[in-house]
């Protein structure tokens, strides 16, 4: 079976590109057939992430042009070159992996292929990048309901949760979670007085209440260490926010970093204040290292993280909730020990072969209908 994945591109470091090079890579060496990568770019780029060499990349090189002319003669060649692949390379079943304009078009090109769109969005997260694009209730509702109506003509859609699933109530939605690759490193640093948060630095991850959370923290425990790890257009504005509450002997952004067990391991616990996720992996890659998470009570987050057991989940945009829930385990060694055990057991169920074998026997479904 020859099996296509479509990505927005591959030289920039963020969840979805490295759980989709994960997942290729896992049925480049458990599958047969061939595999190929489609993404936005000229041909020159190198993938941020390693992939196994029995992987084909294939650049889509399309230039988006300003004016409506000029943008719709960018989606006849994306058409174009799209339905050229899927017959060149004989294409069994083609995923969308969040590439730009596939929702609406790939469902519609080469019918005899099987389509199916995986959301890295959760629905909230969804919903709110439609209320700030439309601010028109009327083209919100529109888009909505054309997004729906294209979505059913895939042959499968993924959602990561079964809240999403319920939310998006689509009669062919499939859940399957995303896995971690990072293994369980020896916990020797686990004493260090490190909290740690990993992730773009964009205004979707909500870095700014968490920074305005550690002040509350950095009052009663001064000699813990808060580690922002990532990158993103907001560097400048977080450190500036970080100066202004005088925060800079404690709270530290660290940049990106390719050994990131490394920083886990060596650290005592995970904190996650993103305003939405679809299935932050960065929370299960913590637990798989031993550490508890604390984050609001977003989606993605609450099904991954339970509540009192493997962390703490805090009521959505409460600072003080958020800066208390790290203050109690700062201040009790027991509980923090205790959460870590739970948190390394709970992370089995995310395991990368129960769920990869998920993602072959809905490979192995389509191709047989």
């Amino acid at each position: 079976m020859n099996i296509i994945y479509f990505v927005p591109n591959i030289t920039i470091a963020g969840g979805i590109f490295r759980i989709v090079s994960d997942k290729m890579n896992y049925l480049a060496e458990n599958m047969e057939g061939r595999l190929f990568l489609a993404y936005y770019g000229n041909g020159q780029e190198k993938p941020i992430y390693p992939l196994h060499p029995n992987i084909q990349l294939l650049p889509i090189d399309i230039e988006w042009k300003v004016g409506f002319g000029k943008k719709i003669n960018g989606v006849w060649k994306n058409i174009s070159i799209i339905r050229h692949i899927l017959k060149k390379y004989k294409i069994d079943i083609a995923v969308n992996a969040n590439a730009p304009l596939l929702i609406w078009i790939l469902p519609f090109i080469c019918r005899r292929i099987k389509k199916v769109h995986e959301f890295h969005f959760s629905y909230k997260g969804q919903q709110i990048l439609d209320e700030g694009i439309f601010k028109s209730r009327g083209k919100k509702f529109l888009v909505q309901y054309l997004r729906k109506c294209c979505l059913v003509k895939f042959d499968k859609v993924i959602a990561l949760t079964e809240s999403d699933k319920k939310m998006w109530n689509l009669p062919n939605t499939f859940v399957i979670p995303n896995f971690s690759n990072i293994q369980l490193h020896e916990r020797n640093g686990r004493k260090n007085k490190v909290a740690i948060s990993a992730g773009r630095l964009e205004s979707v991850k909500g870095y700014n209440r968490l920074i305005a959370a550690w002040v509350i923290v950095a009052q009663k425990y001064p000699d813990w260490q808060l580690e922002i790890w990532g990158e993103g257009s907001l560097q400048e504005s977080l450190q500036q926010q970080i100066d202004a509450l005088h925060l800079s002997s404690v709270v530290h952004l660290k940049g990106v970093s390719h050994s990131i067990d490394e920083v886990y391991s060596h650290s005592s616990f995970f904190v996650m204040s993103s305003l939405y996720e679809g299935f932050p992996l960065v929370l299960v890659e913590a637990m798989n290292c031993g550490l508890p998470c604390v984050s609001f009570d977003v989606t993605g987050a609450n099904s991954i993280i339970d509540n009192g057991k493997n962390g703490f989940l805090v009521p959505d945009n409460d600072i003080n909730a958020l800066a208390e829930a790290c203050i109690k385990l700062i201040g009790d060694r027991t509980l923090l020990e205790n959460m870590s055990k739970q948190a390394y057991i709970s992370s089995a169920r995310f395991s990368k072969l129960k769920v990869m074998q998920k993602w072959l026997d809905l490979f192995h479904e389509l191709s047989e209908k």
